[in-house]
């Protein structure tokens, strides 16, 4: 997997020394960004182990599948990858950051021109 890749690669870009605490909480390296249920901000969590906002798509696994309403949450982080979109259930998601992404591209060209 490219994410497990690049978290663990000496030099790369959010790389963190391998230990275990890496593999529980994307929030500590770069490489992606999942959501974990048991750290999202919901009512059967204690409000001090909240890491995340409420998931906006759906559970599987105990990971969120990313909605809509997530877009803004991801595009604020620093990660190179999110984890998980389904495009049978919110195919929306996915043209948003597509957009987000051609338009960054854009500008980035434009400004190096």
């Amino acid at each position: 997997m490219i994410w497990a890749s690049i978290s663990r690669m000496p030099g790369a870009p959010g790389y963190r020394h391998p230990h275990a605490k890496w593999d529980l909480n994307e929030l500590q390296t770069y490489s992606r960004m999942v959501k974990w249920h048991s750290l999202e901000e919901i009512d059967q969590v204690p409000e001090e182990d909240r890491v995340y906002p409420k998931c906006h798509g759906y559970h599987k696994r105990t990971v969120c599948v990313y909605g809509t309403g997530d877009v803004g949450w991801l595009l604020q982080q620093k990660h190179f990858f999110a984890n998980k979109f389904d495009p049978n259930y919110d195919d929306f998601a996915l043209q948003c950051l597509e957009k987000v992404l051609r338009d960054r591209e854009v500008i980035d060209a434009c400004s190096n021109s």
